[in-house]
């Protein structure tokens, strides 16, 4: 499978059949999140920006810790159920907004933390990539944070092909990932089956990050690494040599 840098899959995933992303985002991936910013110390913080924020599942406890929240997405139909679940936030705001033109749409040195979570790294190709993590350094302020997680693509080349089924109530997903020859990518395919109905498929191909690529990605778009997490857990992958599923990385933007 070639790597597609269009937004069909995408456009599948996110909008027309959004309604089965929206279900799998549920609270395990935000309490994740939040060990992860109680590990790396985050208080209190002024503004944050959730990057591909979806539904906006992180918005209610995030509002807990900024001031000021703004979750960003290129899906309407994903942008609709977060509107409509917290529009009662008095410190959140949603925006439509494709996160490779950021600032076309947000103010330049903002945000003190940025969020891109739900292994969203690796949905484009590289130099879309560092695009991206340019326009989120031009709106973060300085000394500014970002959280960024990918898959593990050392992971994918020691596992080769994972298959996996995950029942979700009126709903079951079937994830099957295959590792490309060269390593570069995984070949993903993601099967909706639901009883009585056509199965949903959608099929994508993810670039694959490992933490020295990760590192190269960061510098090349003049963020700084300053920590990689073993799949949100509070243990260094240098400390330990554990390769997991996910990379987590906090990425620091130069005062």
């Amino acid at each position: 499978m070639a790597f597609d840098e269009s937004d069909g899959w995408r456009d599948q995933m996110f909008g027309t059949h959004a309604a089965f992303f929206d279900a799998l985002s549920g609270l395990k991936s935000t309490q994740e999140v939040f060990a992860l910013l109680r590990h790396l110390g985050f208080g209190e913080v002024r503004q944050v920006l959730d990057l591909c924020c979806g539904n906006g599942r992180l918005a209610p406890e995030l509002c807990k810790i900024a001031q000021s929240y703004v979750g960003v997405d290129v899906s309407t139909e994903l942008l609709e159920l977060a509107l409509r679940r917290y529009k009662r936030l008095p410190n959140a705001s949603f925006l439509h907004c494709d996160a490779r033109h950021l600032i076309d749409s947000l103010p330049r040195e903002r945000f003190d933390l940025v969020l891109r979570n739900y292994t969203s790294l690796g949905y484009f190709c590289w130099d879309s990539e560092v695009e991206m993590l340019k326009q989120c350094s031009m709106v973060a302020s300085p000394g500014a944070s970002m959280i960024v997680d990918s898959f593990n693509g050392d992971w994918f080349i020691q596992n080769h092909h994972v298959k996996r089924s995950k029942d979700c109530g009126r709903f079951r997903l079937i994830e099957d990932y295959r590792c490309s020859g060269s390593g570069a990518r995984v070949e993903c395919e993601w099967r909706y089956v639901q009883s009585g109905q056509e199965d949903v498929i959608i099929a994508f191909c993810l670039e694959q990050y490992n933490v020295q690529r990760v590192v190269e990605l960061a510098s090349a778009a003049g963020w700084v690494v300053r920590d990689v997490f073993a799949d949100y857990s509070d243990v260094l992958l240098s400390d330990t040599g554990v390769v997991p599923e996910r990379l987590v990385a906090r990425l620091s933007k130069p005062a």
